[in-house]
């Protein structure tokens, strides 16, 4: 049982150093690959309010020194609809 339990503590914690969060900008990051399929954005920009500012997983220095704080999705934005009232 002790080393069940010590497996997935050092499995939490080497997973956690591996994953990092980190922020995207919404104008410089998103709008260029949402542009690839000009239908989508279209669809995207006309229906919803995106904040300026999203989140994104970052690969970490531990995992590969060559892309250390590399942005990579999936990404998390939060947009509102066009119009409504709230977040």
């Amino acid at each position: 049982m002790f080393k069940r339990f010590l497996f997935c503590f050092v499995l939490m914690a080497v997973s956690s150093i591996s994953n990092a969060n980190g922020t995207v900008d919404f104008q410089t990051d998103i709008i260029p690959l949402i542009n690839q399929k000009p239908f989508f954005a279209k669809f995207l920009t006309d229906h919803l309010e995106f904040y300026p500012a999203g989140d994104a997983i970052t690969i970490g220095r531990e995992v590969n020194p060559n892309l250390a704080l590399v942005r990579i999705g999936p990404y998390t934005l939060n947009a509102r609809e066009k119009g409504s009232k709230g977040l």
